[in-house]
């Protein structure tokens, strides 16, 4: 079996909580299925990085990009490590310089350190003791950006011992809750209802929106996705409008994503498409890595005046 790692940036891509998969530009990412994969997170400045999850590649499935470009959906069986270890050391640094310091989908087969990364997924596939997950979450905590990455991280590391408890019959459950209390972590707003916030002061006439696919615009206004891929830059910064566009994935592609986001409160057939939903605030850009922060829903759907384009337009 061949062995491979893949990088996920925090800054970029936010916390990657969700089905287990990757996603990659990167074409020879079709050539890795029976792969195994370990993923490694970076987080913070200076940099801490974890090996936070393993699986293997069952299979690799072609979208297109909201620019109209193509990336690879990897993804298959495998588990998160509970908690993510830490990587740091000398040979940790010997073998991130390796790998041109995480850049790109890495096979690392022939790597000493690969050694490591087998022995650690196998170790820490089960929490070694019951405090073991709620010390990882303060040490990541003091990083996190919005109380609702720090409510989504405990949920989701609550969830495996919240199931094992309830079939031993010890647990009634709120496993999430009790794991965030003595951390000081709010419960997440819903993003539908009352808690949606209203935005439509801040969808000026004068803003430019951008037009993105569901389930991706959704994933943006409820701070999942703070990063939009595209194929080139762009010197627009400050609050955009966030246009739901009318085009549509497969079916089996949206309900990848779905998951992928972790939106399990509503099908992508009943997102809004073909209306302004929200706002979000594009701070920087690398690349085609435009950089998301501040996402707010809008109280009222807003249909655009003027007829919709691809990238930008000015809907009213």
């Amino acid at each position: 079996m061949s062995l491979f790692i893949q990088y996920h940036n925090y800054d970029k891509e936010g916390l990657p909580l969700g089905d287990l998969g990757i996603h990659s530009r990167l074409a020879h990412v079709r050539d890795s299925v029976g792969g195994q994969v370990f993923l490694i997170f970076g987080i913070g400045r200076p940099r801490r990085y974890y090996l936070w999850n393993t699986f293997r590649i069952d299979k690799v499935r072609p979208f297109a990009d909201d620019d109209g470009g193509k990336s690879y959906h990897a993804f298959g069986p495998g588990w998160y490590l509970s908690p993510p270890q830490r990587l740091d050391g000398k040979n940790f640094q010997v073998f991130k310089q390796s790998c041109a310091n995480f850049v790109g989908f890495f096979k690392i087969d022939e790597m000493p350190f690969a050694g490591t990364l087998k022995k650690l997924a196998v170790e820490y596939q089960e929490p070694r003791s019951p405090n073991d997950i709620p010390i990882f979450i303060e040490e990541l905590e003091q990083f996190l950006e919005v109380d609702t990455e720090r409510t989504a991280l405990a949920d989701h590391f609550a969830t495996p011992k919240e199931q094992r408890a309830k079939d031993n019959g010890r647990l009634d459950g709120g496993a999430a809750q009790m794991m965030m209390k003595p951390l000081g972590v709010r419960p997440a707003k819903s993003a539908q209802g009352k808690n949606a916030g209203k935005t439509d002061a801040l969808i000026q006439p004068q803003m430019k929106a951008l037009s993105i696919r569901q389930p991706h615009a959704e994933a943006i206004l409820r701070g999942i996705k703070k990063i939009e891929f595209r194929s080139r830059t762009t010197k627009i910064r400050g609050r955009i409008s966030i246009y739901a566009s009318l085009g549509r994935y497969s079916p089996q592609e949206e309900a990848d994503m779905l998951k992928t986001y972790r939106i399990r409160d509503v099908a992508c057939d009943d997102l809004p498409r073909g209306v302004i939903v929200g706002s979000v605030e594009l701070f920087d850009c690398d690349g085609g890595d435009w950089k998301l922060r501040n996402p707010e829903r809008a109280s009222k759907l807003l249909k655009p005046k003027n007829h919709p384009q691809p990238v930008w337009f000015h809907p009213f």
